[in-house]
């Protein structure tokens, strides 16, 4: 009997928590996967192309304080486009992961813009926290950088749509930075 009456509790739960989107939440997240699903189709077409790949690697190794021997696994994916005012290609990049460790944490994130704006979209992370549980974070934003939807597991703790769109930010300086469009 106690298993029936958890299984319900968790189970309405389950639907409250999905019944609090509104259409336009619902709509902006449905958008977002979209959106990840075709960046996914980008990137596995750019790693079987024979062509000129659009994708770049950075990584950065060094000796931090109180952490030891870090390294940061940068993945930038970028689709060209010609500008016919500048007479000249751009690199816009859709997608960029990032892995890196503090001590023996290993830790992810992911950011999803939008191939058309460039604004952010999704942010996603994950980490295991000194207890061992998986920790992972998930924040859909609409056109105008404002968070619409998140989730959270094993964390209260949610960030602010600045600090997120800071951390981006700086990913999207860095690559123009590297691929030499800002001097």
């Amino acid at each position: 009997m106690k298993k029936i009456v958890c299984l319900f509790v968790c189970l309405s739960a389950l639907l409250s928590v999905n019944a609090q989107k509104t259409k336009a939440e619902k709509a902006c997240v449905a958008e977002v996967r979209a959106m990840y699903q075709s960046a996914q189709n980008k990137m596995a077409e750019n790693a079987m192309s024979k062509d000129a790949q659009n994708d770049m690697v950075v990584t950065i190794q060094s000796m931090e304080p109180a952490v030891g021997g870090q390294t940061k696994n940068f993945h930038f994916f970028f689709q060209n486009e010609y500008v016919e005012q500048l007479s000249t290609y751009m690199s816009k990049p859709y997608f960029v992961n990032c892995s890196f460790n503090v001590a023996p944490r290993k830790y992810y994130e992911e950011y999803l813009f939008d191939p058309s704006t460039a604004a952010l979209r999704f942010a996603y992370f994950k980490w295991d926290d000194v207890s061992g549980k998986t920790i992972e974070e998930r924040y859909y934003f609409d056109d105008e950088d404002h968070i619409v939807w998140r989730q959270l597991q094993n964390t209260k703790e949610a960030r602010t749509a600045d600090d997120i769109k800071h951390d981006a930010d700086k990913l999207i300086n860095a690559f123009h930075f590297l691929k030499g469009d800002i001097e």
